[in-house]
């Protein structure tokens, strides 16, 4: 199908102000997170913003289920270290094993029983953030409903 010159300009011209009116919208976010932006740097942070939040977190802790992690609690900031920690190995160390040691079929090397415990800590650090709640980007509380964690 082909279009006339007259079909071609007035669908240029409808184009041209969805841009104009999307332009002017994305101007007005942008307003907006300025003024949030000047707000934080006055008050110091969006904490101090809102004053329901903290009745609002004790709210959603007491409907919280018991096995979701919280992300500021102390054993999910170890578990992160170790996480962390196991990273570096593996970017480090397993490179090396790779490209200089020979494989040995049929017999287990010490570096191969270490791999596989990594393997299980790995396994467990996605069962461990299926269960962990994070905070929402925009509300500064945290998302502990599973179906949402999930996501």
């Amino acid at each position: 199908m082909t279009l006339t010159k007259d079909q071609r300009n007035q669908l240029t011209l409808k184009l041209w102000e969805l841009c104009y009116k999307r332009l002017i919208e994305a101007k007005n976010t942008v307003k907006v997170f300025k003024d949030i932006h000047n707000n934080i740097i006055l008050y110091g942070s969006n904490k101090n913003l809102v004053k329901s939040v903290d009745f609002e977190l004790q709210k959603m802790l007491q409907k919280k289920q018991w096995f979701i992690l919280m992300p500021d609690s102390t054993f999910k900031r170890y578990w992160n270290i170790i996480m962390m920690l196991l990273l570096i190995y593996v970017g480090l160390i397993m490179p090396y094993f790779v490209c200089f040691l020979p494989p040995t079929p049929g017999i287990i090397q010490p570096h191969d029983i270490l791999d596989l415990i990594i393997d299980v800590f790995f396994l467990m650090d996605i069962i461990v953030n299926f269960i962990s709640a994070y905070d929402a980007p925009l509300r500064d509380l945290p998302i502990i409903n599973i179906k949402e964690i999930s996501r």
